[in-house]
């Protein structure tokens, strides 16, 4: 992009577009994926609104390069590929396999997640494929380009990890053991379980709301109280919508449906264990990626509304007021201040500036 095509300016920009190229990517093949399950018109233009008000919310989606940031678009494809390979549709292998390397490499906590989804949605599509004529050997047969792509992905992704291990004691995965080998004191349970639960208020200073009960917090409540109460009437609707089907025959979507539900809760209790283990300040980019899980709640909303049987002026109306609802409730956002009063860091920037023969350098 700078280099050859001198499409931006300079390198920092060329990172910027290819980590925006890169999470439109994931993001654009999880709703494909989901896509191909619900088949309703109203279905995408659904999950493209709700999806800019979540994400909007929750800021630094798509051109964030921070490390933390960019799991988020990895992790949602992840959740719905492997939802939709454990529903049947094990055309969806490689880019599930994609997305899970993308997220291992990118972060210590993310095999927790990956390893066990992952061993589960392939030991579901399996147990599925015995059921099918022909059993596991035609189903293999018939998928062999598949299962090749994905392991190749595997192999190519190892390499990095093989080439770390030549280091020995000094390798990263030397220290991370290392690391585990000492105790560590973790977290309660209640507040892995509130750090989850800062996500769905869009608590951008989780530290502060995990602190000790004060103004802060009180405030911090106050302030997101809105986004609880909309989330809770989400998880109802769709619950609710999963108990109680449409009438008639089974609906072509329901394996999927049901899947992402049991994939979503399965990752929110390792979510809870993930704040368990953690041993520093409970900072929100550690579970940045909770999103992405939010979002899968989100899909399964739209997923719900775009197969009721309602007039579409009806639909369209209720779209535009809950928009506009959502859309009052973010520009009543406010985020809590923070005293930076004594923190070094401002300081230090400053001293650094002052003391730079060329200020006026880029």
């Amino acid at each position: 992009f700078y280099r050859w095509l001198h499409l931006v300016p300079a390198p920092h920009n060329a990172h910027v577009l290819a980590g925006l190229i890169l999470q439109c990517f994931f993001f654009g093949a999880g709703l494909a994926m989901a896509d191909q399950w619900i088949r309703r018109p109203l279905f995408i233009p659904l999950a493209l609104l709700a999806t800019t008000i979540h994400l909007t919310l929750a800021g630094s989606a798509f051109i964030d390069i921070w490390p933390p940031h960019v799991l988020l678009m990895p992790f949602f494809c992840f959740m719905v590929g492997a939802a939709s390979v454990a529903a049947g549709r094990i055309r969806h292998l490689p880019l599930t396999v994609l997305a899970g390397c993308f997220l291992v490499h990118g972060h210590v906590a993310q095999p927790l997640y990956v390893v066990p989804l992952f061993l589960l949605a392939y030991r579901l599509a399996w147990r599925r494929a015995r059921r099918q004529p022909g059993g596991v050997g035609a189903w293999l047969r018939d998928h062999r380009a598949v299962h090749f792509v994905s392991v190749g992905c595997i192999a190519l992704f190892l390499v990095p990890f093989v080439i770390d291990l030549c280091a020995g004691a000094s390798s990263n995965l030397a220290r991370i053991v290392e690391f585990e080998s000492y105790p560590h004191p973790g977290k309660a349970l209640w507040r892995a379980l509130l750090f989850f639960c800062a996500f769905f208020g869009y608590v951008q200073k989780t530290e502060i709301y995990l602190s000790v009960w004060g103004p802060d917090r009180a405030a911090t409540i106050g302030e997101h109280a809105s986004g609880y109460f909309v989330w809770a009437a989400i998880i109802i609707i769709v619950l609710f919508r999963a108990w109680r089907p449409r009438p008639g025959p089974a609906a072509p979507e329901r394996p999927f449906v049901l899947s992402l539900i049991a994939f979503t809760a399965l990752a929110f209790l390792l979510s809870l264990y993930w704040g368990t283990i953690q041993i520093a300040k409970m900072y929100a980019y550690n579970g940045y990626f909770f999103y992405a899980i939010l979002e899968c709640i989100l899909l399964l909303l739209c997923a719900a509304i775009s197969t009721l049987k309602v007039p579409v002026p009806a639909l369209v109306g209720a779209l535009l007021c809950t928009g506009a609802t959502a859309f009052a409730w973010q520009r009543q956002y406010v985020p809590l201040g923070l005293n930076y009063t004594n923190n070094e860091i401002p300081l230090a920037v400053r001293r650094a500036v002052n003391s730079d023969p060329r200020p006026v350098a880029p």
